[in-house]
């Protein structure tokens, strides 16, 4: 019997064909709400912070979220785990992405403040002015990273490559670095957990909250960052727009979430 149902948010439950931030289908948010009065908790595993949801739909509650692919995990506003980076962690971190390239690496707090390693590459610049609405960061800080690391604490860490050779340079010089592991986005793109923190570890932590077991968790993603989740869950869903390797790591391929939902109620009911 499936108790909770864990779903990415980009390109899973928001659909991001028309804006980059996306925005939940009408058909989403009733299935959501037939799911969780058939007694099936519904919850977020992202990438994203916490608080993002909650700009995209009407919640009458905030759903309990894996956030930060894992790093800072919620059940309703109560956090139950986080970690942060140490300072020389960060440092450590400056030196392997390279201070002289240009790029999108960015330092994230729980609150959701972002610093960019360089507040004046134009990739940046280009994030920030050209396209206001396509992310969720609270606030930009524009002070040198490492002169506002002095007195915040970083609970995520992004990398945002203009090349994916500069990707897989960066890559290669984490594989030295073990104290932390990247997690694929894209091609040129990836982020950074502390080691052992992956949305599936966070999953458990709040399946364990509510003493549910492991085969009664369903999940649902579609991208690299989500093929722990569908590799680890026996009741695994993935979106049919997926990259090839990432739907074989699934056990069915769907078409939205209500298509998800839709199959684990009817499962329910059968049993």
């Amino acid at each position: 019997m499936i108790k909770i149902l864990f779903s990415d948010l980009d390109g899973t439950l928001l659909d991001n064909e028309n804006t980059e931030r996306g925005f939940v289908k009408p058909e989403n948010v009733e299935a959501i709400k037939k799911l969780e009065t058939q007694g099936i908790h519904f919850a977020i595993a992202t990438s994203r912070s916490y608080d993002f949801l909650g700009t995209r739909m009407q919640l009458d509650k905030p759903f309990d979220t894996v956030a930060f692919n894992g790093n800072l995990v919620l059940c309703g506003d109560h956090i139950i785990d986080c970690v942060t980076f140490s300072d020389e962690e960060v440092n450590t971190l400056v030196n392997i992405f390279g201070c002289k390239e240009d790029n999108m690496s960015m330092f994230i707090t729980k609150e959701n403040d972002c610093v960019f390693y360089d507040y004046n590459y134009p990739s940046v610049q280009n994030y920030i002015l050209e396209y206001p609405d396509d992310h969720d960061v609270r606030e930009f800080v524009k002070v040198p990273l490492l002169e506002h690391m002095k007195k915040n604490e970083y609970c995520f860490i992004l990398g945002d490559f203009i090349t994916k050779e500069a990707t897989d340079l960066v890559r290669k010089r984490m594989l030295d670095f073990t104290d932390v592991q990247y997690i694929d986005i894209t091609t040129h793109s990836f982020t950074v957990t502390k080691d052992y923190h992956d949305k599936v570890t966070g999953i458990l932590k709040i399946a364990d909250y509510y003493g549910i077991k492991k085969d009664e968790i369903a999940v649902i993603g579609d991208s690299f960052n989500d093929v722990g989740m569908l590799s680890y869950f026996k009741e695994s869903y993935c979106m049919s727009h997926a990259p090839n390797e990432v739907k074989d790591c699934a056990k069915y391929v769907v078409d939205s979430v209500a298509e998800c939902i839709s199959i684990i109620m009817n499962k329910e009911l059968s049993n």
